[in-house]
């Protein structure tokens, strides 16, 4: 071969090194977008989930409150979360749903 055939071959592979790069560098931010996705819609299932704990909590408080008016509140464990019915010092009842997270600290939402 020829000089002038040898670095058109080195010029081509490193054409096609460039272009394997550029296309390793666009599948990276594609997948850190995917997860990051993911990670939001995760994130606002935990939420919907802590607002249904409230509302449940809530319905529960009414049924308690019906049967013993001197209910003092009660704090419920089960797998999707945590409520917790407490009465404050004004004497109103607060609800507060609590779904762990992925991230550190919790999802929590009070009523």
């Amino acid at each position: 071969m020829t000089r002038n055939g040898k670095s058109r071959r080195g010029a081509a592979l490193i054409y096609a090194m460039v272009v394997l790069a550029v296309i390793a560098a666009m599948m990276g931010h594609a997948a850190r977008e995917v997860i990051a996705g993911r990670r939001a819609v995760e994130r606002y299932h935990r939420r919907v989930q802590a607002r249904l704990l409230v509302q449940s909590g809530r319905e529960i408080l009414a049924v308690r409150q019906k049967a013993d008016a001197q209910y003092p509140g009660e704090v419920l464990e089960m797998p999707a979360g945590r409520i917790t019915i407490g009465k404050g010092a004004d004497g109103k009842f607060t609800v507060e749903g609590r779904v762990p997270d992925v991230t550190p600290g919790d999802i929590v939402v009070r009523d």
